[in-house]
């Protein structure tokens, strides 16, 4: 094949790959997530053949020596090295489907990159993908308003208006470049006046994603912009007015900061922007948790990190229970959501230097291209722009495939800017006829085995998970288990496969009732096992385990007339809490699952200590009194029972009483007290 065909391929396959945020294939389990991933990664595995077959033969067309490269390649040996040094090999090499940032798929953006630096040799190239990033954020804006939803097509807000921030800098820097064609007029020739008409567009996407990370972004790039644009050149009076203007701009955000709570602007989208930036937001709360808990962590693993992926096991063993006062619901980071603070925790001193260095690059090579005129100072102030803005927002946040892919665009067309264009020059003689032929073959062989094996494997998994899931939740269990046991082991990213059926049965007890006992054994069977599995990946997993715990615990219960089989069941479950435990002994919730266990023992001292210790982590827990009183009756103590039940009604929680009999009790007992009030709360909660 000749090098014109492999480049059009090529370039062709990279312009459209911005397409794939479009995807959402809802039959997948975490369709916004595994949609795009999948196919971006087969996409790329197939665009690397022919990479591999063009400069192989054509070796002229090889990238050039680069310091972005070089800092690339060092930082995924650092996040590889991590991985393999690190807590759980597993997470950290293919990652799980909720975010799929294991290093296998991550590496799928440095072969984008590759390949677009080996491809795109005129700036009409780069233009080409901006316009298809852009047309891909302005139809995420609308499909988001259509359905009401910021997240839109991404699923999730954050990676919305971290798209946008990307999207605005790419317009802005297209619409320049009209300017530079043909002055003001040329914004308006041909198609550029879509340019000016998205910018609204797109500002209006960041707005209503709401994402104070990104408005800090958004500030910080425009201040960058905006000094480079006024020192970049002597003029006198463009310094003045510029050094006013920035002023004037930093003032502005002053005054609308100290008076986010006047009437005026307290209930406007501005307003409520930066309310965001305060000490008392619960954001940032839960953020300074998390990330002191990466500071109290760094000097145990300083260099290599505790692997990439493995934030979780850092934030499950510092867990600081205040931690949900701030969030009740949501008490799981398995992100530091601070780039710095992620990749210093989970990749070490040596990924946090290689990470650093890209950025660094990035400056020099702009820097360098303006001084060799190969840039205008308006395209340095742009892109140093984008770069700055998408660096400050990764400090409260965590990249995804929509900032990975915009990211390393822009770092390609950095690239483009830095290197000399000449004349591409023949390098001798071509492989031509069999050997041509013998070469594809040996690059396409492991190449479709990979995406057999790691890809379409996966597509077959998370539909399977879905269909398994549904069937089971439906009452027909034969079905959705020969839906797991067929596709849950196909691609090594399946612990999410695995917990959507632990979570599924071990949060509804009820379905077993509804089964024969051989059913409903084989259920529970198959599905402890599939915890059992989870575990091996880590076994120090504070998650996986507490899931292990709640489902053996739930199989020890099925079988309590088989006392066998209930020490059986209950012993692993009794380990699976007790690690739980050790591995984030702050997340006071487990003690309430430890309690559950010990109840099934039998064990009134254990469950009763499991529930007190629930106490002296978080003394202003209400939920604990309601579950001491289950307790309690449980054990036909009932006494104690009574009176913390009250208490539980009290606190407005007698939703957690599990005995219709220890509420009525109880309420007789408020009555003859004269708690009239408190007995007609305990018997509002028999009504529901």
């Amino acid at each position: 094949m000749s090098a014109k065909n492999y480049l059009t391929i090529l370039k062709w396959g990279s312009w459209l790959s911005p397409l794939v945020l479009l995807l959402v294939f809802s039959n997948l389990l975490f369709p916004y997530i595994t949609s795009k991933q999948l196919v971006f990664n087969v996409l790329m595995e197939v665009m690397l053949f022919f990479w591999l077959m063009l400069v192989i033969k054509y070796p002229e067309y090889r990238p050039r020596r680069s310091i972005i490269t070089y800092g690339l390649i060092t930082y995924f040996l650092a996040l590889l090295i991590s991985s393999f040094v690190g807590v759980d090999f597993n997470l950290s090499f293919f990652g799980n489907a909720e975010r799929m940032l294991g290093w296998f798929h991550l590496f799928h953006f440095f072969i984008f990159y590759l390949i677009i630096i080996t491809v795109w040799r005129e700036l009409a190239d780069w233009r080409r993908f901006l316009d298809i990033a852009i047309g891909v954020s302005v139809i995420i804006v609308f499909y988001g308003l259509k359905q009401g939803l910021p997240a839109s097509l991404l699923g999730n807000a954050a990676y919305t208006a971290a798209l946008m921030l990307f999207a605005l800098g790419f317009t802005i820097y297209q619409s320049y470049e009209c300017y530079l064609l043909g002055g003001f007029k040329g914004l308006l020739e041909k198609y550029h006046w879509v340019y000016l008409a998205a910018i609204p567009v797109l500002f209006y996407g960041l707005v209503t994603a709401n994402i104070s990370g990104a408005f800090a972004g958004l500030v910080a790039g425009l201040l960058v912009s905006g000094l480079l644009l006024v020192f970049g050149k002597k003029s006198k009076r463009r310094r003045f007015w510029g050094t006013a203007s920035i002023i004037a701009f930093i003032l502005i955000l002053t005054v609308l900061f100290f008076n986010r709570n006047s009437d005026w602007l307290a209930n406007s989208r501005m307003g409520l922007a930066l309310k965001d930036f305060s000490s008392s937001n619960p954001t940032w709360n839960t953020r300074l948790i998390s990330w002191r808990a990466a500071y109290l962590d760094f000097k145990e693993h300083p260099i290599f990190g505790v692997g990439l992926g493995n934030y979780a096991f850092i934030f499950d063993y510092y867990f600081e229970p205040h931690f949900t006062d701030y969030s009740p619901n949501e008490t799981y980071f398995d992100r530091a959501h601070n780039n710095i603070v992620e990749v210093a925790s989970t990749a070490g001193t040596l990924g946090l230097i290689a990470y650093l260095s890209i950025f660094v690059a990035s400056g020099y090579y702009l820097y360098k291209a303006y001084q060799k005129r190969k840039i205008k100072l308006g395209e340095l102030a742009i892109l140093s722009g984008i770069i700055t803005a998408y660096f400050v927002q990764n400090l409260a946040l965590f990249d995804a495939l929509v900032t990975y892919l915009m990211f390393f665009g822009l770092l390609g067309l950095i690239y483009y800017y830095y290197q000399d264009h000449s004349e591409i020059v023949s390098k001798g003689p071509r492989l031509i006829g069999p050997k041509e032929l013998i070469l594809g073959v040996v690059i396409a062989v492991p190449l479709l085995t990979i995406i057999w094996l790691f890809n379409i494997r996966g597509f077959i998994m998370f539909d399977k998970a879905i269909k398994g899931y549904s069937a089971i939740s439906q009452g027909d269990v034969a079905s959705g288990l020969n839906d797991y046991r067929t596709s849950v082991d196909l691609a090594p990213y399946n612990r999410d496969s695995r917990s959507t059926l632990i979570n599924l049965i071990a949060g509804n007890p009820r379905y077993l009732t509804y089964l024969s006992q051989a059913t409903a054994t084989e259920l529970l069977d198959y599905t402890l096992s599939l915890g059992e599995e989870n575990v091996k990946y880590n076994p120090y997993d504070s998650m996986m385990n507490s899931q292990l715990a709640k489902i053996a615990n739930l199989a020890a219960r099925y079988n309590y007339r088989d006392l066998d089989k209930l020490n059986k069941y209950s012993s692993i479950s009794v380990k699976a809490i007790e690690q739980a435990i050790a591995s984030s002994p702050g997340r006071y919730p487990l003690y309430f699952i430890r309690a559950d266990v010990f109840l099934t023992r039998g064990d009134k001292a254990e469950a009763l200590a499991s529930l007190n210790k629930i106490k002296e982590l978080k003394p202003d827990n209400q939920e604990v009194n309601c579950q001491l009183a289950n307790t309690y009756f449980f054990f036909e103590d009932y006494k104690p029972a009574y009176e913390l039940a009250a208490r539980c009604a009290i606190d407005d929680k007698a939703q957690y009483l599990s005995y219709t009999e220890l509420i009525k009790q109880a309420a007789d007992e408020q009555i003859k007290l004269g708690n009239t009030a408190v007995a007609a709360k305990l018997n509002g909660a028999i009504k529901k």
